[in-house]
């Protein structure tokens, strides 16, 4: 690793439990992270919109360095300052980039604070639909006809919240910019697509069919796909079937981390 990349905006990449912690950029914002966490893909939706440039630290979860651990148990996103500070939780990181740039790009939130509360009211849903799926995708083809039921009822309760206010720009209270509620929603309704071609086709992507019975889920994942200022911060299909086969091999009782390289084809 060069020094220059330490104060400048080129990529680095952690990829051993021994290497040493990058020097903090005393010149930009560094978003450490891996690029198939959903976590992480929702602080760089968040940054995207409020046009802030950061440099990225991608870093192999599979093999953690002890100053990782020691931040906040090794999870990620992580968010350094130019001074050394460090915030981390992807929620966190929306908030601080809602409201650090007030005069870049686009907010997330409404003005009116009613608006503001209900808006963050109707993001917690987004708990229910990871509660009914990271179990079920964990089981890998263990899962049972009740998992799957309740996954659907859950993302119905999306579909129906959609219903409300969706309009033609796709998102999800009717805004011309996308909010944090499409921003919470995204990461996990655009896994549930990816799932199309992968080794979860047929166990769950057809099972689920989130063209035919989730449109309106569809049409938001499409939108923040389509957005220019998001080309850069959304997760790529083609990595989300490799992580998939992954796990798909792993033996039974192992968890899956998220290591490094990433391919793009």
């Amino acid at each position: 690793m060069s020094a220059e990349s330490t104060n400048d905006l080129t990529e680095i990449f952690v990829t051993s439990g021994d290497q040493p912690k990058p020097a903090t950029n005393p010149n930009y914002l560094r978003l450490y992270g891996h690029h198939l966490c959903p976590f992480v893909e929702k602080a760089r939706l968040a940054l995207a919109a409020r046009n802030v440039v950061y440099q990225n630290c991608e870093i192999d979860l599979s093999n953690k360095t002890e100053w990782h651990v020691a931040i906040n148990g090794g999870f990620v996103p992580v968010l350094e300052f130019p001074d050394g500070t460090i915030i981390h939780e992807s929620k966190v990181i929306m908030e601080y980039a809602e409201e650090a740039y007030p005069d870049q790009g686009y907010s997330t939130l409404p003005d009116d604070p009613v608006e503001k509360a209900q808006l963050r009211l109707a993001s917690l849903i987004i708990d229910q639909v990871q509660a009914a799926y990271y179990p079920m995708y964990m089981k890998k083809f263990g899962f049972d006809d009740n998992d799957l039921k309740n996954l659907k009822e859950k993302l119905q309760k999306v579909e129906d919240l959609l219903a409300q206010r969706q309009n033609e720009s796709g998102f999800a209270w009717g805004t011309e910019n996308p909010t944090q509620l499409d921003i919470h929603l995204y990461p996990l309704m655009s896994r549930l697509q990816y799932m199309r071609g992968s080794a979860f086709n047929e166990h769950i992507a057809e099972r689920i069919d989130p063209e035919t019975n989730y449109p309106r889920i569809i049409r938001l994942v499409e939108a923040i796909r389509n957005r220019e200022e998001f080309k850069n911060a959304v997760t790529q299909k083609i990595p989300q079937h490799s992580i998939i086969q992954k796990l798909v091999e792993l033996p039974e009782g192992q968890r899956l981390s998220l290591s490094l390289p990433v391919k793009f084809e």
